[in-house]
């Protein structure tokens, strides 16, 4: 029995499980033929959207995320009818990423179920999972702590500084930018995704503060701070919050509401309280995640139950610490 699935998620393990010709008749790839890198290329060429495949594991793993190909040929449809313009590429761009991740989840929790056949946790009062590593009174100085870190670095302090000079000088900033690694290369990525859409890559700070503006600057220096580049297990965050921006900002300008680039800093920024929990509270982080999940409420309701705040609330502390803008 066959399958037929959309090119994009072909996998090289499959196979065809029926001949490939094109307009003119012409085989292209025979029965059994593995979907390597090189056929699926021939074939884009043609412009063939779909093959019919050997069912497989892979196979199966695609079935379980089948809702993804219509969701996914429902956004193009939503937007052939949009004029195109950098905005609706980003929001385009945005949304698609977060539905194959989406279904990527999906796929993963499918095979562990297979794999390791774990039942369904129990929900609401049947829950027991860990009981907090922590007593009441413990969390309580914990979360004060909370309000006073994390610390900006001397030099991101000069940079928000220079930023917040009403004659502000981008060069000046620039050069202060320049001397962290890290920052620099958060500024430069920025400042070259979807959603500024520029013609040609940008390869100076300068040039790159002069796109993104002081608002959404100020944001880099800040989610650099806290969310840590060189760290794996927050790169997670990162690419959510880089998606929120684009999206964000992207929506502001197609709805013609709101400021796109305070828009964009906010999206840049809507998770940074979960970020400054998770590193000065790692413990506490984990607990609230296995309490969510395990008795299915929001991660934002274990929270105020547990801290009485919110990741939210944290986010408001650094803001008013580090002098953002109260929009943001």
């Amino acid at each position: 029995m066959s399958v037929r699935v959309p090119l994009e998620f072909v996998k090289g393990s499959m196979r065809l499980a029926r001949p490939v010709a094109d307009g003119d008749g012409r085989l292209i790839a025979g029965t059994g033929t593995q979907l390597s890198p090189s056929v699926v290329r021939a074939l884009r060429k043609l412009a063939i959207q779909t093959v019919p495949v050997v069912e497989s594991d892979d196979v199966a793993s695609w079935v379980r995320t089948r809702p993804l190909a219509d969701e996914l040929r429902d956004l193009d449809e939503r937007f052939a009818r949009t004029a195109a313009n950098a905005a609706t590429t980003a929001l385009r761009t945005a949304l698609a990423r977060y539905l194959c991740k989406r279904a990527l989840r999906l796929d993963r929790d499918a095979r562990d179920d297979v794999a390791e056949a774990v039942a369904t946790p129990p929900i609401g009062d049947q829950y027991e999972g860990p009981r907090p590593p922590f007593d009441e009174s413990t969390l309580r100085v914990r979360v004060a702590h909370l309000r006073s870190v994390p610390t900006l670095p001397k030099l991101f302090e000069r940079v928000v500084a220079a930023l917040e000079d009403p004659d502000v000088d981008f060069d000046h900033v620039a050069q202060l930018i320049e001397i962290d690694q890290a920052l620099t290369a958060q500024v430069l990525r920025i400042a070259n995704s979807a959603f500024y859409s520029t013609q040609a890559t940008v390869s100076r700070v300068s040039e790159a503060l002069m796109i993104l503006g002081t608002v959404v600057t100020r944001s880099v220096v800040l989610s650099t701070t806290v969310f840590d580049p060189s760290a794996i297990r927050l790169r997670g965050f990162f690419e959510h919050a880089l998606g929120c921006a684009a999206a964000a900002g992207a929506l502001a300008r197609v709805a013609k509401r709101g400021h796109p680039e305070e828009l964009a800093a906010a999206g840049l920024l809507h998770d940074i309280g979960k970020v400054v929990l998770y590193k000065e509270m790692p413990d506490v982080f984990e607990h609230i995640v296995a309490r969510a999940m395990g008795e299915n409420r929001t991660f934002r309701a274990v929270e105020h139950e547990l801290l009485g705040t919110d990741h939210g609330e944290i986010a408001s502390w650094l803001m008013e610490r580090w002098r953002f803008p109260p929009a943001l």
